[in-house]
């Protein structure tokens, strides 16, 4: 296990390790990952080069085919940008005191930036894509004694650049799933609002797989305790919310999720249909010359006032300018 009290690119964070130990300000919280099957070390490394057998060749066929390389796993591992954010509104909290803060973080990956938020007593809704949510929710379980009064955070799967009703169908799943399943066993919970038929069933399905008798991506099994806890915070955000809507939210952020030029749109859209006027919103990345500088132009563009903060503000570890954070409000 790799202990990581702010050192994060030391000798101690190893970032293959299957569990990362990351200690900030008082919250102390243990993230899982699956390095081996993320490809990370090879495309987005942090630290030295992997070297891959037949990666030349394979590179060099990715190439003529006109094709990327595969970047859909990278959120089975800790980025150093996440630990970057979270110490940074940790440590100056722009909207005042986290708790009852309602907090949205999109392509949440293992979870850092929106485990540490809701250990602050943020109310947390944390998302990814499916292949992605069994590994947050696996670590929102190994994290829920270590959080304050709000509980762990929500765990829904949600894709940049869908409507916000599909978010919102997506905690209406974790609201009725938990009680499904091998494990479950008493049938489906009421979810508190609309979105029924088949579709909506394959939600609550795949949100059992992810959450049910598997664990969370290849781990233990998670608690039926938890099961119910998630489903509860569903509840409790699906009672805030607009009819037919997801639950406003106070704070939107995403860590490290500007390395793919064509999702930077669909993730400006997300911002735009899951945000409220008051909403404002924080982004981390590391600078890898991947056009990631376009995107606050682009948010400006969308109707945001974006504003970097001054990198002395940053953890003394990274103030040499490899890594950004972003402070998004509406005009």
């Amino acid at each position: 296990m790799a202990v990581v009290p702010f050192r994060i690119n030391g000798p101690s964070a190893d970032p293959d390790a299957e569990e990362r130990l990351i200690v900030l300000g008082p919250y102390t919280l243990s993230f899982h990952q699956r390095p081996a099957a993320s490809g990370a070390a090879r495309h987005l490394a942090e630290g030295p080069r992997v070297e891959w057998p037949g990666e030349e060749e394979e590179d060099a066929a990715a190439a003529a085919s006109g094709r990327g390389p595969d970047l859909s796993h990278v959120g089975l591992v800790v980025w150093n940008s996440a630990v970057v954010l979270s110490e940074l509104l940790l440590r100056r909290p722009p909207l005042g005191p986290w708790p009852g803060v309602r907090v949205l973080e999109l392509g949440c990956g293992t979870g850092v930036a929106g485990s540490f938020l809701a250990a602050a007593d943020a109310r947390v809704v944390m998302t990814d894509l499916p292949h992605i949510t069994p590994l947050a929710l696996e670590n929102a379980a190994a994290n829920a004694g270590g959080g304050g009064a709000a509980g762990a955070p929500l765990v829904v799967e949600y894709a940049w650049g869908a409507p916000a009703s599909e978010l919102r169908a997506a905690i209406e799943a974790a609201a009725a799933g938990a009680a499904g399943g091998r494990r479950g066993g008493a049938g489906a919970l009421a979810s508190g609002g609309g979105g029924g038929g088949g579709q909506q069933q394959q939600r609550q399905q795949q949100w059992q797989r992810a959450a049910g008798e598997e664990g969370g991506g290849g781990g233990e099994p998670l608690p039926d305790r938890f099961r119910l806890q998630q489903s509860e915070a569903a509840r409790a955000w699906l009672s805030e919310a607009p009819p037919g809507l997801p639950p406003e939210f106070d704070f939107i952020i995403a860590a490290d999720c500007l390395y793919e030029p064509a999702a930077r749109a669909p993730l400006l859209a997300s911002l735009a249909a899951l945000s409220a006027p008051h909403t404002q919103a924080a982004l981390c990345y590391r600078r890898r010359g991947l056009g990631e500088e376009g995107f606050a132009s682009d948010a400006e563009a969308a109707g945001w006032a974006v504003q970097e903060a001054p990198p002395e503000l940053l953890h003394p570890e990274f103030q040499g300018g490899e890594y950004v954070a972003l402070l998004l409000a509406r005009f």
